[in-house]
């Protein structure tokens, strides 16, 4: 079945709904399937470069975890160019909740590292100094490259029910590790390959409710302003 879009193909045998190229009648569950991550369009040989139109349907007419690999492609082909992959790299990223989950570590580096550092979608400044970003997570999803200069932010996702237990980890991270910023979740990416974290925060379980344990003593600056950095000093329970 060809794609509204010249040049794209669904692959035979992915299981799609032939009628619907979007996918929406399989349950979400399935669709959510590792085997449902795989891009299902290919670029044919043609070398014709790629408007913005064209992207904006296939990024709005695909799952958000197709994104990515379709990207990719478009790219190392050489159907779009570098400002086009900026911009695009920051909408893609920015719409999965689990970017690592969906495609491979090593493309996603390789794309940033390649556009620069970016502030929203925009080239930019990158920063000059360490800084100390946090993250909350489970154990093994430690390493995944959302990070927040905001503890606050971080203790929101740590506390959050589907993700308890949960940690709060820190790291001081060098400036050429940072990737990119998104300021609406107040969001930074963050290259984390053989990059040191610590555990700085855990939430346990209690009658009352989650209950932060901090392995380290949190800073002023570490909150979005002194009233949260004050609330925590009234309520905090410090690990000794």
């Amino acid at each position: 079945m060809k794609h509204p879009v010249e040049g794209w193909w669904i692959h035979p045998g992915t299981g799609l709904d032939s009628r619907n190229f979007r996918g929406h009648r399989l349950p979400g569950r399935v669709f959510e399937h590792p085997a449902y991550t795989e891009d299902t369009f290919v670029l044919d040989a043609s070398r014709e470069p790629l408007t913005d139109a064209q992207l904006t349907l296939i990024f709005t007419t695909r799952h958000k975890t197709q994104s990515p690999r379709i990207l990719w492609d478009a790219w190392w082909r050489g159907r779009i160019t570098d400002d086009q992959l900026t911009r695009w790299l920051y909408y893609v990223c920015a719409g999965q909740s689990s970017p690592l989950d969906v495609f491979e570590e090593y493309k996603w580096r390789t794309m940033f590292r390649h556009v620069g550092f970016t502030f929203d979608g925009q080239p930019a400044e990158p920063p000059t100094i360490t800084a100390t970003l946090y993250r909350g997570s489970p154990f093994k999803y430690r390493r995944r490259w959302s990070w927040t200069p905001d503890l606050s932010t971080a203790l929101k996702y740590a506390q959050s029910a589907r993700r308890l237990p949960g940690v709060v980890w820190a790291a001081d991270v060098p400036c050429e590790r940072m990737l990119a910023m998104i300021t609406e979740c107040r969001e930074v990416i963050v290259d984390t390959a053989r990059l040191p974290i610590r555990k700085f925060a855990e939430v346990v379980h209690t009658d009352a409710g989650p209950v932060v344990k901090y392995v380290d003593e949190p800073r002023p600056e570490d909150f979005s302003t002194f009233d949260d950095y004050v609330a925590w000093r009234v309520r905090s329970e410090r690990v000794l």
